[in-house]
């Protein structure tokens, strides 16, 4: 890690692969975050300051792209991930998504406000 700090607490779920990487990348921009956070009824995957991040993998939340929501598991996840996003609207809670294949694809550009805000 480069000067970033990070916590365990509140883990709820073993961090997947995908999620090392972006926690790796973050490290290597020196951005200080808590992993897997108990937020209303969710953990989610990263806080950072008060931005929230959510590492969206392409079966699991249906990404339109690789997975359409066509399963029941997939129409209810894809509905769990509505529900966040309008609770962190509401809120006035910043959200911020990044799929699997963007990452695994080296795209984090879906993180650039994150390092740039802080």
């Amino acid at each position: 890690m480069t000067g970033a700090t990070r916590e365990q607490g509140g883990t709820f779920g073993k961090p997947s692969a995908v999620e090392d990487r972006v926690a790796a990348w973050l490290d290597d921009h020196g951005v200080a975050y808590e992993r897997q956070r108990r937020v209303w009824f969710r953990t989610v995957d990263f806080r950072v300051g008060e931005v929230l991040i959510e590492v969206y993998g392409c079966y699991w939340h249906a990404c339109p792209e690789h997975h359409p929501a066509t399963t029941k598991r997939a129409v209810k996840q894809r509905g769990r991930d509505r529900a966040l996003a309008s609770y962190c609207q509401t809120k006035g809670i910043p959200l911020v998504i990044i799929w699997e294949h963007a990452v695994n694809a080296g795209d984090f550009s879906a993180l650039a406000g994150v390092v740039a805000g802080r």
